[in-house]
């Protein structure tokens, strides 16, 4: 049984929030996965009540959607907010006209747009804002005053974590599961590590009997 729960686009105001044009171009986007599994999007033809209840009716069911559309819902929800729109508005200014606001957007809207435009960018962001958000940090600095640091590069990131899998996978951390992430913040570079956890049985019934999987 899944536990994925969307908290906001299940909601017909927050859906009004960003409006159907930018809904219409952010879910036609996955129209071909959509059709896959046998999902029909709300007709143009309806009129906004029931064009939203039938969007919002969608969102109550994210089992039946793709897997991409449901990670991008969760960015886009974790971005519309005061937090995110700031983050979005700063990351406008930095790239320029290519990365531009409808004016008068509302932080959902923004959230919408910035996937529309860049959606590596609107991801990147919206882990930028997840890893301030983390309760503690090791902090490193050189031995040597006035040396500048050099960001890894992506063949010194894939030893890095290879590296680091050998000791997860020692402590029972799962295999395959390290992934470094580079954030370069406020002139400083951020490390996010990401791994496994602890192995655990969790119950379920198949075929009519209980069983334990391990996860």
């Amino acid at each position: 049984m899944s536990t994925i729960k969307f908290k906001r686009f299940t909601k017909v105001n927050f859906l009004k929030t960003i409006g159907r044009d930018l809904l219409g171009q952010f879910f036609n986007r996955f129209n071909p996965d959509l059709v896959q599994k046998g999902v029909v999007l709300p007709a143009a033809t309806l009129d906004d009540n029931d064009y939203y209840e039938e969007l919002s009716g969608l969102s109550r069911s994210p089992d039946g959607l793709p897997d991409d559309l449901i990670e991008v819902i969760h960015v886009i929800e974790g971005m519309a907010n005061n937090e995110g729109q700031d983050r979005l508005e700063r990351a406008s200014g930095e790239h320029g006209p290519a990365f531009q606001f409808r004016e008068n957007s509302t932080a959902a809207e923004m959230a919408v747009q910035a996937w529309l435009i860049n959606p590596d960018l609107l991801v990147e962001k919206f882990n930028e804002m997840r890893l301030t958000r983390l309760a503690a940090f090791d902090y490193f600095g050189t031995r040597h005053p006035g040396e500048t640091f050099t960001a890894p590069t992506a063949l010194t990131l894939q030893l890095m974590a290879a590296d680091m899998e050998a000791v997860f996978r020692a402590r029972n951390r799962g295999q395959q599961s390290c992934h470094i992430e580079v954030h370069f913040m406020d002139d400083e570079y951020w490390f996010l590590i990401r791994h496994g956890d602890t192995y655990s049985r969790v119950p379920m019934v198949a075929n009519g009997r209980m069983c334990a999987v391990i996860s």
